[in-house]
């Protein structure tokens, strides 16, 4: 299993022996998992989150602190899946003036601040089930022995990047 010491210890022999450049590496290899972090990759997908329970009446709800993107989102009701459609917030925001009454199944959800906006406002109880593309731990620039998914199964990958 790779660590960052590891990974920066591959590097360093990549370029040559150049063990001076511990810091830059280290640089490297964190601006290069942040490159490739929501992009969907085996290693950072959670399938079938079970994010939140609405409330009739309704619209936001929090979202967990790593999350980064759905891949796909639905709603359960009567053990039926709504797929919900992603739209801009200020495409919510119009519809939810324009149409009256915006409350019902929703179809549409939004993401702002770490938060997701349900249009229409859910008027009962449907459980949101999401895959996201999930951040993972930060690598820690003083702890070399920090490991996570990306210095393990998306070690090459970061290594490609952090290199060229």
């Amino acid at each position: 299993m790779a660590t960052l010491g590891t990974t920066i210890d591959r590097i360093a022999a990549e370029l040559r022996g150049r063990t001076d450049l511990s810091s830059n590496i280290s640089d490297a290899i964190r601006s290069a998992i942040q490159h490739y972090e929501t992009f969907v990759l085996p290693w950072n997908q959670i399938r079938d989150w079970k994010a939140f329970t609405t409330v009739s009446g309704t619209q936001w709800y929090s979202l967990t602190s790593n999350f980064l993107r759905f891949t796909h989102f639905k709603l359960t009701y009567n053990n039926h899946y709504i797929s919900l459609i992603p739209k801009t917030l200020q495409w919510i925001e119009e519809q939810d003036t324009a149409v009256s009454p915006s409350t019902g199944a929703p179809n549409f959800y939004t993401i702002f601040a770490n938060e997701v906006r349900l249009f229409p406002t859910p008027s009962g109880s449907y459980t949101a089930v999401g895959h996201y593309i999930s951040r993972l731990a930060t690598l820690s620039s003083s702890t070399t022995t920090a490991a996570n998914s990306w210095l393990t199964a998306g070690e090459p990958l970061i290594r490609a990047r952090a290199v060229a």
